[in-house]
């Protein structure tokens, strides 16, 4: 995406939203450049949520270190992850094959006894 022009309010907003859309064949989405500073992308946000967060780019590092610390929950597998994946990417496999490998994972999740422990783990994952 290429946006040569500001970008205010619900204009920004949707633009921005309609970067994570999905559809058959995409599987990326890439930001070549645009006009709007952070603030204001914050402020177009500000109405429709009730807390906006971006801290310039992204360091690469930080999302290492949030892998790591969702990997070591032990609540999926690399090999879940890769047949998940496979399942999702191929044409043969309807939606509804993909519901087993979550209910799995939220099946070890309801298995957490402690709330601090899932409350800090959804916190990672939000981020």
């Amino acid at each position: 995406m290429f946006v040569d022009k500001k970008l205010s309010g619900v204009q920004c907003v949707q633009t921005l939203s309609r970067l994570n859309r999905t559809c058959p064949g995409k599987t990326e989405t890439f930001v070549l450049d645009f006009a709007n500073d952070t603030s204001e992308v914050i402020e177009a946000f500000q109405p429709f949520y009730t807390s906006t967060e971006l801290s310039g780019e992204t360091d690469p590092n930080k999302l290492y270190d949030l892998e790591t610390k969702i990997r070591a929950s032990n609540l999926f597998t690399k090999y879940m992850v890769d047949e998940f994946c496979r399942m999702f990417y191929s044409e043969r496999h309807s939606d509804e094959m993909l519901q087993p490998p979550l209910n799995q994972v939220v099946a070890k999740w309801n298995e957490i006894g402690d709330p601090e422990q899932k409350n800090e783990f959804k916190s990672l994952i939000q981020s």
